[in-house]
C-alpha cells in the first residue's frame, strides 16, 4: 500500500512482478537463438511431422566451420554433411553484431578456400547451409504468446542455370536480402515478389511449427523463417532456416495492438 493526497491506495504494480520476472527469466533461454547452430538443433533430426496436413518440416543440411580450420578438414566436413555447391555461409552468431545478418554465397572449391582464409565479419566461424531454391519468397511467422502472424518477405534467389563461363566471384557477399526501408515494410504483411511460384504453407503447418518451437524453447516472443523448396517431390515440405528472438514486430499490421495484447496476456 502507499499514500497519496491523504488516501491509501493499493500498490497494484507489485502484482505484475511475478509475471515480469517470468518474462525476464525467459530472456535467458533466448541464448540458444543467438547461435545459428544451437537454434537449428532445436529441431529434431527427423523434423516436425504434420500428418493431418500431409506436411513435413525439416532444416537444410548444414555444418559449422570454426575459426582456424584447415581447408582440407573443411572439405571433409562439408562432404560428411552432404553439402553441395552452391551453399550459404552465415555468421555463427545471430546476436546483432556487425555482419551477423550478412550471407556469403560459396559457389565453388575456390570460394570455400577463400572462406577458410577469412576471419571476422565475412569469414569463420560460420554456419554453412545448403542453398535451396525457394522462389525468392520467405514466410516469416511472428509468435507473441498465443498469437501467430504470417508475412512474406523477399528472399535470396540464385541463378542455378548459369553455365560457365559465368561472371561471378567464387564467393559473393550478400547483405540482408529480406530487409526493406521501414517506410516500405511497416504495416505491410506481404512483400515477396508477386509471382514467386511457391504455395503458402497451410495454416495448420505454420501454426503447428510455432507451437512446437514454443514447447521446445519455452519462449513466447520470437519469429521464425520458413521456405518452401521448389523442387520438393510432393510439394509438401517446408524448411525452417532461422529463429529470431526480439522480432521486429513494428513491421506488422496493427503492431501496437498485437504487442499490447501480448503484454496483457502475460499479466493475466
Amino acid at each position: 500500500m502507499y499514500r497519496t493526497g491523504g488516501c491509501t491506495r493499493p500498490r497494484t504494480l507489485l502484482r505484475t512482478l511475478p509475471r515480469t520476472l517470468l518474462l525476464l527469466a525467459r530472456s535467458f533461454t533466448s541464448q540458444l537463438l543467438r547461435n545459428r547452430k544451437s537454434m537449428l538443433d532445436v529441431v529434431p533430426r527427423d523434423g516436425f511431422a504434420f500428418p493431418s496436413e500431409g506436411y513435413q518440416c525439416a532444416v537444410p543440411n548444414h555444418v559449422v566451420l570454426e575459426e582456424g580450420i584447415s581447408f582440407t578438414k573443411a572439405q571433409a566436413r562439408i562432404d560428411d554433411a552432404g553439402l553441395t555447391f552452391p551453399f550459404l555461409a552465415k555468421s555463427l552468431w545471430a546476436d546483432g553484431r556487425a555482419g551477423s545478418h550478412d550471407i556469403a554465397v560459396v559457389w565453388s572449391v575456390e570460394g570455400l578456400e577463400r572462406l577458410c582464409q577469412c576471419e571476422g565479419r565475412h569469414g569463420l566461424p560460420a554456419l554453412l547451409e545448403q542453398y535451396v531454391d525457394h522462389g525468392e519468397c520467405m514466410f516469416k511467422v511472428y509468435v507473441l504468446g498465443n498469437q501467430q502472424v504470417i508475412c512474406t518477405r523477399p528472399s535470396l534467389h540464385l541463378d542455378l542455370d548459369c553455365r560457365e563461363p559465368c561472371p561471378r566471384e567464387p564467393m559473393q557477399i550478400v547483405n540482408r536480402v529480406s530487409a526493406y526501408p521501414s517506410s516500405q515494410t511497416w504495416g505491410n504483411a506481404f512483400l515477396a515478389p508477386e509471382k514467386h511460384g511457391v504455395p503458402t504453407p497451410p495454416e495448420g503447418v505454420w501454426r503447428g511449427v510455432a507451437h512446437k518451437l514454443q514447447e521446445l524453447t519455452g519462449l513466447s516472443l520470437f519469429n521464425f523463417d520458413l521456405i518452401v523448396p521448389r523442387n520438393a517431390t510432393d510439394g509438401r515440405l517446408v524448411m525452417l532456416i532461422d529463429v529470431n528472438y526480439y522480432p521486429g514486430i513494428e513491421k506488422l499490421p496493427d503492431s501496437s495492438g498485437v504487442l499490447i495484447g501480448f503484454i496483457e496476456s502475460l499479466m493475466c
